[in-house]
This record gives structure tokens, sequence and C-alpha cells, in this order.
């Protein structure tokens, strides 16, 4: 889109109303289908900006009530204060550092405003606000992202091991509050027995700049309960100082249905032995002896022999049975 098709909507705080018509020619020379509106003093300014959103507030402090600090956090409490760009008759370093630190978008003199200047401000600052927009959407999705998860977060300082931030689930998952969390180190999660453990892992985060990790360990709520949790972590950098982004899964009710599950394998693996070992021997005896005994005076010694061999196999058997159900039922 061409300078002149721009269509933007912009607040004038100027008490002069000749200043206001020049700096409102110089705006519609280059942004020709801009709307200008005027705001003799902070009251208005308060008014219009509460009524409509503007892509522009161009506030003059010269001889206004409030100081310039004041008077740009006033107008920041309703519109975004990158937005609001500064005119002034006098020069101040001092206090266009200090401006430009709460965040505004552009400071200018009223001597030096021309077409093309004012042009470059406002362009400026509305591509920087949008810019800042965006920025801080896109936080506020990670930000969601990380306190509305149900897995449990935290960030802590790699040096001092003290956490920054936790989200939600983490608070839920250890019993611990947030305030309580910050004043805490990441060693008040571990069991005191897994401590060389931890130091041992910290020792290998410390050797790297950059490092995605992940591994299985033991940490406590603050009811002593012991979690088993699979960690999987980033390091980060926050003001210039390392950090470790880390997620914690619990799957300590996940290892006791492994275990479960492995336990009910071996009482089936033992089952699957004494069916194969233990009873079927005695049953072969037994059909063996029924073959036999067809051909065999069941009054003669051989048969009397044949039978009493048959009970004994036949108790035998019945002791295994009884031993398979048994083990079945521990189980």
């Amino acid at each position: 889109m061409s300078e002149n098709t721009t269509n933007y909507k912009i607040l004038v705080v100027e008490e002069n109303y000749d200043d206001f018509l020049f700096i409102q020619k110089k705006i519609v020379k280059r942004l020709a289908l801009s709307n200008v509106v005027r705001a003799q003093n902070m009251h208005q300014a308060w008014i219009e900006i509460s009524n409509a959103p503007f892509d522009i507030v161009i506030l003059d402090i010269t001889g206004l009530a409030l100081s310039a600090a004041d008077a740009v956090s006033e107008i920041a409490k309703l519109s975004d204060i990158s937005k609001i760009i500064v005119i002034s008759s006098y020069a101040n370093p001092l206090l266009e550092n200090e401006l430009f630190h709460l965040g505004i978008g552009d400071f200018i003199l009223k001597k030096k405003i021309t077409y093309r200047a004012i042009h470059k401000s406002l362009v400026h600052a509305v591509q920087r606000s949008r810019m800042l927009a965006s920025i801080r959407e896109t936080q506020k999705q990670y930000d969601d992202l990380f306190h509305l998860s149900p897995l449990p977060m935290w960030i802590y300082n790699v040096e001092t091991l003290r956490f920054r931030n936790v989200n939600g689930a983490a608070e839920r998952k250890y019993g611990y509050t947030r305030k309580e969390f910050k004043k805490m180190t990441i060693r008040d999660i571990r069991p005191k027995e897994d401590i060389r453990i931890l130091e041992k892992a910290l020792e290998f985060v410390r050797s790297h700049d950059r490092l995605f990790a992940s591994g299985i360990y033991r940490h406590q709520k603050k009811n002593g309960e012991i979690l088993t949790v699979e960690l999987v972590s980033n390091i980060i950098y926050l003001d210039g100082t390392k950090h470790e982004f880390v997620l914690a899964n619990d799957i300590t009710e996940q290892l006791h249905y492994i275990k479960a599950i492995e336990e009910k394998n071996k009482t089936l693996q033992e089952i699957a032995f004494t069916q194969s070992h233990i009873v079927r021997p005695p049953l072969a005896n037994m059909m063996g002896i029924l073959h036999l005994i067809k051909d065999v005076d069941l009054t003669s010694a051989d048969g009397q022999q044949l039978l009493e061999h048959f009970v004994s196999c036949s108790k035998e058997l019945d002791r295994s049975i009884h031993e398979i159900v048994q083990k079945a039922s521990r189980k």
C-alpha cells in the first residue's frame, strides 16, 4: 500500500490550535486518508481514547501541568505506549532517554517536524507497535502452553538451582504453592539419597551451552510421597543467565502396572512349566496303566500292582493341580 492511501487514525494532544493545524498539515501531506483528531488537553485525550482506539497518539508535552513521564503513563493506561509519539518545543536529552526507556514510539522536536520526519515517525511507530503486539501475542501463547499444560513444568537457574517459575500442574502434583517453590531449589524435590545422582546430572548440564536431555528420576512430594518421573529438559537463557526448562511426566502408576504385568507373566510361565514338567508325567503314567489294564486280570498280583501305581499317579496329579490352583490364587 502506498503512503498516500494508508489510513491511520491519529490523536493529537495539542493545546495550541495553530500548532495542531501545523501538525495536521504535515500528516495529511503524506498520509492523505488519515483521520486526525485533536484533544485540547489530557482530559479530552482520555475521553477520546476511551471511546475509540487510535493507531497513533501524538502528545505535545510543552506546557503540560503533568510531568512528561506522568502524561505518557496516563495515556499508556488506555493505549499501547509504543503508539505514543512525544513532541516538545525544547530539547532535553535526559527526558528523552527517560521516555524512550518507558517505551514511547518516538520523540521529535517541534522545530524539526517536516513532512518526511512526521511520516517516518508515524510509520515507524505503527510498525513497531504491531511488531510488539505480535511478540506479546506469541509470548501469551507460550505462557498459556506453560501455565495451562496438564504436565508439571518449571524453569530453574542452573547456577543457584532456584526455581524461577512453575506452572499450576507442578503445584498440584508436588503440593507446594508457587510462592513456596520460588524459595526452594530443585534439590528440595529430590529424596536425600538421590542428591548424588542429581549433582552428577547437573555437572553434565553445566558443561553444555545447549542441551536437550531426558531421563527417569525419583522425586519427592511435599507430603513425602516418592514419585518416579520421566524428565525432558532443555537449556534456555533468560536475562543472559543460564536456565533449564523442565517437563515432568509422572510414570509411577505406569511402572506399577508394568511390574504387575511382569509378575503375572512370571506366574503364567511357572504354571506352564508345572503343566509340562510336573503334571504331564503322572498323567502319562496313568494313560499307560489304563492301556495295560485291558490285558491284565485285576485280581492277579500284576493287576493289583498296576492299580496301586494308578492310584499313586492320580494322587501325584491331584497334588500338582492343587499347587497350580494355589499359585494362581496367590497372584
